[in-house]
């Protein structure tokens, strides 16, 4: 099969992630497609560090995998924080020998998720829609001036106010309570 030597290369990580060390982060893209996939048009990567909440994002032109190593690369450099490890879902853009060769170069451990199961990457799922969807909505954007916008709006303030005015929400515990309609439920 076409690229199994490389999948079974990067080990998968199933949730759990130890809360206590900062510098891991899971990443994404978010199509800007406008409901039509065809040609070429901007992907915005996401990237969320697990123990403080911090986001990143930057817009890319296409899904290569050089274009989006070379994301990865400028938002580590960037980071208030030691990036000590990614992970990803199983796309493409991630799931490629130039992000293999970046992470091994710069130390980096990286992971991925099971194929199809997106509460794997739920840290980065859930800030695609309040960090990207919500400032940019739906639309098709693929043009030079458009990539050049957005990476100035995720470079400056929508960086600002994610990180420094946003809160950051984290479950403490959970607990497991009775289905309603059962004896002793009232």
């Amino acid at each position: 099969r076409h690229g199994s030597l490389l999948k079974s290369f990067i080990p998968i990580r199933i949730t759990n992630w130890d809360a206590s060390q900062v510098g891991f982060m899971e990443i994404d893209t978010v199509a800007h497609n406008g409901g039509y996939p065809a040609g070429e048009f901007i992907h915005s990567l996401d990237m969320v560090e697990i123990a403080s909440g911090w986001s990143e994002q930057y817009a890319v032109m296409g899904k290569g995998e050089k274009g989006v190593a070379s994301a990865i690369a400028d938002i580590k450099d960037n980071l208030p924080f030691d990036l000590k490890g990614l992970d990803s879902d199983s796309g493409s853009e991630f799931i490629n020998w130039h992000l293999v060769k970046y992470c091994d170069e710069n130390k980096l451990f990286f992971t991925r998720s099971r194929p199809d199961r997106k509460n794997d990457n739920a840290y980065v799922e859930q800030k695609n829609y309040t960090h990207i969807r919500r400032w940019l909505g739906y639309g098709r954007y693929d043009t030079r001036q458009q990539l050049k916008a957005m990476n100035d709006l995720y470079r400056n303030e929508l960086r600002l106010f994610n990180n420094f005015f946003r809160p950051v929400m984290k479950i403490v515990s959970k607990e497991k309570m009775g289905r309603a309609g059962q004896e002793g439920d009232e």
